[in-house]
């Protein structure tokens, strides 16, 4: 592949792994992540973000499992 003047630079690994989160979406998931720690512990929305982040932790422990 040559790379051209007017084409985008990518991201280092971007071609091996596909297209990622829209960057704007992702800058939102992390500022609500960083507004965790202004929350109190037992907050409803503290624990539904815990509960998502375990499930996601889970299943990428899973998916690396069986690439084994």
């Amino acid at each position: 592949m040559t790379v051209t003047e007017d084409s985008p630079e990518l991201a280092p690994g971007i071609e091996e792994f596909g297209p990622g989160i829209d960057p704007e979406r992702l800058a939102v998931c992390l500022s609500v992540l960083d507004e965790l720690d202004t929350i109190e512990v037992d907050h409803p929305d503290a624990i539904l973000v815990r509960r998502a982040t375990a499930g996601i932790y889970r299943t990428v422990k899973q998916r690396r499992r069986q690439e084994r």
